[in-house]
């Protein structure tokens, strides 16, 4: 009796298996190896992606020490008015800047000032001694030099 029932069991499911794969044919086929082609195509990524390498590409971040430089460079600009004092030496040299003044601090070594000029002002031998007078007016200041970038008046930052 038992070999009987085992003997049922076994043509049952092949029975079962042969109409899974007749009747859904290529259709049940295709999935499968679709469903394969996928997961090797995901493998094949997560293997090329490098998580423990660091991506020179994303930003870095300031660390706390970074950041306490950096808001000490700015506590210091305006302790020292070095806008007012930047915008008086170019006055004085013939210059007309706006009243404004835009800096963006790095790092000690690393900072950019924005300053906007008419375009009567901007041209390359001007563009020198404005670098200079900003730089001499920075460095007497106790703030090293900045990198300057001239903007023209009505052009917009």
């Amino acid at each position: 009796m038992q070999l009987k029932y085992c003997f049922i069991k076994k043509c049952f499911i092949k029975k079962l298996i042969i109409i899974l794969f007749k009747e859904g044919g290529i259709k049940t086929r295709r999935y499968y190896i679709l469903l394969a082609f996928l997961i090797i195509i995901g493998i094949i990524i997560l293997l090329n992606f490098p998580y423990d390498q660091k991506n020179e590409n994303l930003p870095s971040y300031a660390t706390a020490e970074e950041l306490k430089e950096i808001e000490e460079i700015y506590t210091k600009i305006e302790e020292v008015k070095l806008t007012k004092k930047i915008i008086y030496e170019l006055i004085k040299s013939g210059y007309s800047p706006q009243r404004r003044i835009q800096y963006t601090v790095y790092s000690s070594d690393e900072k950019v000032l924005t300053i906007s000029l008419p375009s009567k002002d901007i041209d390359d031998k001007n563009i020198l001694k404005i670098n200079d007078i900003i730089n001499t007016i920075s460095k007497e200041n106790g703030l090293n030099t900045f990198s300057v970038e001239i903007i023209e008046i009505g052009k917009g930052i």
